[in-house]
């Protein structure tokens, strides 16, 4: 399951997700309101994402590329650098 799915599946009631966006190689979540236990749950999402690849979900590490700071894999870094969308096997490109 994915940690965005992990998020929305826990969401206690009454309280919404506003927006999901990456920043500084982490994933993150503007919430419609404060809940303490529910953002201690969010930290720990925010910890796990800084371990996996934002594009093919695999083992990850943080990266600057074109000034930008995500965390990904080498492939994908290969891939992204070489301006090759999305994750491996997903197209030809990547025999070339």
């Amino acid at each position: 399951m994915s940690l965005v799915d992990q998020v929305f599946d826990r969401l206690p009631p009454g309280l919404q997700v506003k927006q999901v966006y990456q920043k500084w190689a982490e994933l993150r979540f503007d919430l419609s309101d404060y809940d303490e236990d529910f953002e201690k749950f969010i930290v720990e999402i925010a910890a796990q994402s800084a371990t996996l690849c934002g594009v093919c979900g695999g083992a990850g590490y943080h990266h600057c590329i074109d000034g930008w700071e995500e965390t990904i894999c080498d492939v994908c870094r290969a891939r992204a650098e070489t301006r090759i969308d999305g994750p491996p096997g997903s197209d030809e490109d990547f025999e070339r």
